[in-house]
């Protein structure tokens, strides 16, 4: 019987103790758990206020069993479909996982829809919600988006629509999400551009714009040289504000104000699209401005503010993280975007290759001069030993390759004095990789139907003691005027040393270099052929065969200076003829 009492004096204590968190419970529609903004909240003074932060407002008594998962019971459903007694379609489907996801996923539903709605508005469908006394964005945003007022005011939209347009034009209030919580950075320009896109191909939305119609405006932006892999990797905003100062992304140009230097963002040293993704807030001037609203959980709003250095009561940029640059250059991983220095480590390398291999040609030839090897001969044409096909193929595999060096060095170093404009680069230089192409498989095949190609096979008896012999000449025997140890003839045009350089720069390497090219311009092919390639990779590889190519370019036109004159051999390959 003790026992019995001692249960109902215990029942009774927890009726009288929870009386009151029933009571709240059900002025916020009961059943479910408390809303987001009653949760979390800054811890309160003895007379109820927060003791960092101004009083909270009492929370709006929302319409009884309307919550935020009674809704989504219907708007989640992705064949809810709505039409208007006019057979307009109407848009309310609401993505239960994007809703969640987004920057107002913990807020419920009639914060905004319903603020001032009765009970019986939502019994009908569709429901009985005046509109014109639904909340605007700036009724929470205001403090914290007085820089985003005044952009839009300076924006082309604003110019043509005034206050007609507004943030939901542009951004889903149920699925925008911060992009510093995006999966991936690809997916965040997705979500950016997006309503650009839907926008600027609706017949009716243009219209309201510009007055023309849709198909009057001009979308290919053809000057920009791989456009897809743009329009995929580039917010649209980027290039359409101003790229001056710090991002101001609500401030839409006119298209003729558009950026269209490429070097702005292809620049390893001041990247504007680094410098951005570099300086992604959560809120610009959000410290502050949320506190007391009664939305958000205002104990995580001061913890930012102190590690910011906001006082109480005052306004500041809340930053979620700031990406150091060379992290985001690290965080393109296997992608490679031409000028960004991903390939940076290499550059040093590959100068320092360079200069070595132009010093040491200048060195050898100033030894030759020295020597007294330069006294001039007169020059007596020999039999032909070059046909035509051979000279034209040449000259204009020569060309070709200088075409490809200078666009080649202006892709990969953009900005510089002697670089070329890039989008002309880029373009000159898928061209001339082409016509490199061409030339190279005509030269094969005329090879191989001719018969030529045993004059780059360098592998005969005799071969290895007839190549240490020609390094020698080069090494010793040139700087004593020492006959040369191979004689030229129409049938062996090329010593041991200049076959085996034939066959291993220019006829195997050659397949490398176009193919690593070749790969790079079509991606999809790469993903076919070579999956275990990265696009990187791929550009790396290109990078240091070119690099290859160009010393070995430098050290063909010195040899062309071994002859009995300085032009002899420049002559044979023009006239055809053997000049010794």
């Amino acid at each position: 019987m003790k026992t019995y009492r001692h249960c109902i004096y215990v029942v009774m204590a927890l009726m009288v103790c929870t009386a009151p968190l029933r009571s709240a419970w059900a002025d916020t529609g009961g059943g479910d758990p408390a809303p987001v903004s009653v949760r979390g909240s800054a811890p309160q003074s003895a007379d109820g206020a927060s003791a960092d932060t101004p009083a909270a407002p009492a929370p709006a008594r929302f319409p009884d069993g309307v919550r935020r998962d009674t809704c989504l019971g219907c708007h989640g459903k992705a064949d809810l479909r709505a039409v208007t007694e006019r057979g307009a379609g109407l848009d309310i489907h609401i993505p239960e996982n994007g809703y969640d996801r987004s920057v107002h996923g913990r807020m419920e539903c009639v914060v905004c829809h319903a603020p001032k709605a009765a009970p019986e508005d939502f019994g009908k469908i569709p429901h009985n919600v005046n509109r014109e006394a639904l909340p605007s964005c700036m009724n929470c945003h205001d403090k914290a988006f007085d820089h985003v007022r005044r952009q839009i005011a300076k924006s082309r939209h604003f110019e043509k629509q005034g206050s007609k347009i507004t943030c939901t034009d542009c951004h889903n209030p149920h699925t925008q999400r911060r992009v510093t919580a995006m999966d991936s950075y690809s997916a965040s320009v997705a979500d950016s551009n997006r309503p650009c896109v839907d926008c600027h191909t609706s017949a009716i939305h243009y219209k309201e714009l510009t007055g023309k119609a849709v198909y009057t405006q001009d979308l290919s932006h053809e000057f920009l040289p791989f456009r897809d892999r743009h329009f995929a990797s580039v917010r649209c905003v980027e290039c359409h504000t101003p790229a001056d100062g710090d991002a101001q992304v609500h401030e839409i140009q006119a298209k003729e104000k558009a950026l269209r230097d490429c070097t702005a963002c292809h620049n390893k040293d001041d990247s504007l699209l680094v410098s951005r993704i570099a300086g992604y807030t959560d809120s610009r001037n959000g410290g502050g401005a949320f506190l007391g609203k009664g939305f958000f959980d205002d104990a995580e709003l001061i913890a930012k503010m102190q590690k910011a250095n906001i006082a109480p009561g005052t306004t500041g940029a809340i930053v979620n993280r700031i990406v150091p640059e060379g992290e985001i250059i690290g965080s393109f991983g296997d992608a490679y975007v031409p000028g960004l220095g991903q390939t940076s480590a290499l550059d040093g390398r590959a100068n320092l290759f360079l200069l070595a291999v132009l010093a040491a040609l200048v060195l050898h030839g100033l030894l030759r001069v020295f020597t007294g090897r330069g006294a001039a001969e007169r020059d007596v044409p020999g039999e032909r030993i070059y046909s035509l096909w051979v000279r034209i193929l040449h000259w204009i595999n020569a060309l070709l390759f200088l075409v490809l060096f200078a666009t080649g060095l202006s892709i990969h170093f953009p900005g510089g004095w002697l670089s070329l404009p890039m989008e002309f680069s880029v373009d000159v230089h898928d061209v001339a990789g082409g016509l490199l192409t061409a030339n190279f498989a005509v030269f094969l095949l005329y090879s191989l139907l001719s018969g030529d190609i045993v004059q780059y096979i360098p592998f005969k008896r005799g071969t290895g003691r007839r190549f240490w012999r020609q390094i020698h000449y080069y090494l010793i025997g040139i700087f004593r005027g020492d006959d040369k140890p191979h004689h030229v003839s129409a049938s062996q045009r090329m010593n041991p040393v200049q076959q085996l350089t034939y066959l291993l720069v220019y006829c195997l390497g050659m397949f490398v270099m176009l193919g690593s090219g070749l790969l790079l311009l079509v991606p999809e092919l790469a993903a076919r052929v070579v999956p275990w390639a990265t696009p990187r990779g791929l550009a790396t590889a290109h990078y240091v065969l070119a690099a290859c190519y160009l010393a070995f370019l430098l050290l063909h036109v010195y040899m062309t200076t071994t002859g009995k004159r300085a032009f002899s051999l420049i002559k044979a390959m023009i006239t055809g003829r053997h000049f010794g």
